[in-house]
């Protein structure tokens, strides 16, 4: 009756609303929470009349915390999830995102499943229209939780939420058509439609940007270790963009050889070289690449691909010295060289035999024609002696050879023995 008075009078819907608000509070001490919690929501109604948005949404919470008291949590949802809508008419979609999850929570344990993963889908797409995507995905975490896949088939909201959070934050590509067929489908209200649809034009612009990874120079599916590779990073997007964030992924093998400078001007297209040199043998990739590409009209995350290619080994540069390289002897005499194996390249030498090959005239006077060394790693060198005998007169030759298991010479140098 108060209320029809007001209105006839055409009272000030301020001065109705702090009447409201009085009434609640006298109810709330009399203990009658559900009266309290009735008075509060025409006060919260009469202040959104009067565009007193805060004072709105403050009272919508306190109605809602009044029916808590009552344990009546599909009421605390409803009454949320209006405070909600009005957020997002007012463009503060960070707020409404907690709402709808708050309210999410309420129609769970109301038991009301559909409204449930109606809001919390609304809570997804809020933190990507506030551009807060680690919280969307978050929430998107969350809400795969407590939607069962057969109310998620027929729900177009958190089918909505995942596709969006899947194309503007995980850099997956879909049918542009896909947004507004799900958007059409969803049993959103017209308010939130409207706000969900200005993210259409960061679908679009998303699902047309691309961010790859290749050989800058031909194809390779092994290379060595030590080597410095090349490769080209490069994204194309249908709009001027720039790079706000990026990580780089490489195997464990791989390190990156220079710093590439990412930030540059916003452009349609934009290409980095990428050095990077295997230390280890084995498998390596590079990639994924993430980067965060924003635009006056798009803000997405982007993954490239992944580039594989197999690692060999190093190979070492064995090099041998010999001291002296000439010498004369007598018959039966014995002459000592001082043979030096050294490693000058990027990667050890593994099972190596040392072949000592001599000219008739000559012969090893001690040990065997050959020696047998395990590993000789980057950098290192092993000294040896090498005994002759002059056995016939003349210009004799002897070769020192560096073989691998396959037999295959890394190295040789030939010395002279003048026989007299």
């Amino acid at each position: 009756m108060f209320d029809f008075l007001d209105k006839i009078l055409n009272r000030d819907p301020m001065d109705r609303a702090k009447k409201h608000v009085d009434r609640a509070i006298e109810e709330w001490e009399q203990n009658y929470p559900d009266y309290a919690s009735t008075e509060y929501e025409k006060a919260a109604n009469l202040f959104l009349d009067a565009d007193e948005i805060d004072f709105a949404i403050k009272y919508f919470r306190e109605a809602a915390y009044c029916s808590l008291e009552m344990d009546n949590h599909k009421r605390v949802g409803n009454l949320k999830r209006t405070a909600a809508r009005v957020l997002v008419r007012d463009i503060r979609y960070d707020e409404a995102a907690v709402l709808y999850s708050e309210t999410s929570d309420h129609f769970n344990r109301a038991g009301e499943a559909k409204d449930s993963g109606r809001t919390i889908s609304m809570a997804v797409l809020c933190r990507l229209l506030s551009r807060n995507f680690d919280a969307a995905v978050n929430l998107l975490r969350k809400a795969e939780k407590r939607v069962t896949p057969k109310l998620a088939s027929n729900l177009a909201s958190f089918q909505l939420a995942r596709l969006c959070v899947s194309v503007l934050f995980e850099g997956e590509s879909a049918d542009k058509n896909a947004f507004s067929s799900l958007l059409k489908r969803s049993s959103l209200s017209k308010q939130e439609k409207e706000a969900v649809r200005s993210l259409s034009s960061s679908f679009k612009f998303a699902s047309d940007t691309d961010l790859t990874i290749e050989w800058a120079g031909a194809r390779e599916r092994e290379v060595r270790a030590k080597r410095e590779l090349e490769f080209e990073l490069c994204y194309t997007c249908p709009v001027a963009v720039r790079v706000t964030d990026y990580s780089f992924s490489l195997s464990n093998s791989l390190r990156l050889s220079n710093e590439p400078e990412i930030e540059r001007p916003p452009s349609k297209q934009e290409s980095w070289l990428l050095k990077v040199k295997p230390t280890l043998s084995g498998d390596g990739s590079i990639g994924p690449v993430r980067m965060t590409l924003e635009g006056e009209d798009v803000l997405v995350h982007k993954r490239s691909n992944q580039v594989s290619f197999r690692i060999a080994p190093a190979p070492p540069d064995l090099q041998i010295d010999i001291r002296p390289r000439e010498i004369s002897c007598g018959l039966d005499e014995e002459v000592v060289f001082d043979i030096t194996l050294n490693n000058q390249g990027s990667g050890p030498a593994n099972d190596i035999s040392l072949v000592f090959e001599t000219s008739p005239g000559v012969e090893v006077s001690v040990g065997g024609e050959s020696k047998s060394i395990n590993f000789v790693g980057v950098g290192e060198q092993m000294r040896f002696q090498l005994y002759l005998r002059g056995v016939v007169e003349g210009t004799q030759k002897a070769s020192v050879i560096a073989r691998d298991s396959d037999g295959e010479a890394l190295a040789s140098e030939e010395l002279q023995v003048f026989v007299e």
